[in-house]
């Protein structure tokens, strides 16, 4: 087993965007492909 071969990874993209008047609560919504079983017990989704 070669352990120095890297597995293929696509960086995540972001759009930067300036807002005129911003709102006092700002939500920033992340999208992705993760299954349950990609996390250990106890941690954070």
């Amino acid at each position: 087993m070669n352990v120095n071969k890297k597995l293929p990874y696509e960086a995540p993209v972001a759009d930067a965007f300036q807002l005129s008047a911003a709102p006092l609560n700002i939500c920033i919504q992340f999208s992705g492909e993760a299954g349950f079983e990609d996390f250990e017990e106890g941690e954070a989704l």
